[in-house]
């Protein structure tokens, strides 16, 4: 078995990227659903869909058997939940080895793709690792925006990210309380869990969230300028956080 990772492309993006480039057809690609249990046998389907990791944790053993040695898998999903799969390819999107973590978009390439496909059966795990604890602790007095928005993208595409980006940012900019936080994402029909926005408070009220906050009581009143200099923040975040929320007006 053979993971290729998709973080920045849907699967029906991919698909017909796969077919521009004479790669693969719809026949060739079985659709894995969530909860599905594989069969042992050797699959039908050179190529397999699969957008959730559980679907690799319970396959885990049929994938790494001798059935599946020439099947490569397409996972799909944010990066931060890629990384934790062992031994997956990364299509559309690079990692780099610094703190704290960041990934990059890239294009995807026909030419790298024929080369994993060319490239021999690999062993399939899951870490099990909390990468939203990860985040967390790496808030660090400084950086805001770095943090969080590696968190946001580790939410599922279902539950809006542009949108949870707007929310978050209109918090920080105007000082809001927890609830109307919470309900400006019901506002935009977002549900995330209590493990989800327990882990998003605890970045946004870290002393660097509070002190982000605090500069932007200062920016409203007195302007970008000083407050930088006054709370000693990034005047490249802040002016990003407050276009995000400007260009809402």
């Amino acid at each position: 078995m053979k993971i290729l990772g998709c973080a920045n492309h849907t699967p029906e993006q991919l698909l017909h990227w796969l077919e521009k480039h004479n790669i693969a057809t719809p026949a060739d690609i079985a659709i894995v659903q969530q909860g599905t249990h594989l069969s042992s046998k050797r699959p039908k389907s050179r190529f397999l869909f699969v957008t959730d990791i559980e679907s690799v944790r319970v396959n885990q053993h049929v994938l790494n058997s001798q059935s599946y040695a020439n099947t490569f898998m397409f996972m799909f999903g944010s990066s931060l939940t890629l990384s934790r799969v062992s031994n997956i390819v990364p299509l559309d999107y690079s990692k780099s080895t610094s703190l704290p973590l960041t990934f990059d978009q890239e294009k995807l390439s026909p030419s790298s793709i024929r080369r994993s496909l060319k490239s021999t059966h690999l062993h399939v795990g899951i870490h099990n690792h909390d990468n939203l604890k990860e985040l967390t602790d790496r808030v660090k007095l400084g950086s805001l925006l770095n943090p969080l928005m590696t968190f946001i993208y580790t939410l599922p595409r279902a539950t809006h990210q542009t949108q949870v980006k707007e929310v978050v940012a209109y918090y920080i900019y105007y000082g809001s309380s927890v609830q109307k936080f919470r309900k400006l994402l019901e506002d935009q029909d977002i549900v995330l869990s209590d493990r989800v926005f327990s882990r998003l408070f605890e970045i946004l009220n870290s002393d660097v969230g509070k002190n982000y906050r605090a500069a932007f009581e200062t920016y409203r009143k007195q302007g970008l300028a000083i407050a930088c200099k006054k709370h000693k923040v990034s005047s490249y975040e802040m002016s990003y956080i407050a276009s995000v929320v400007e260009s809402k007006k």
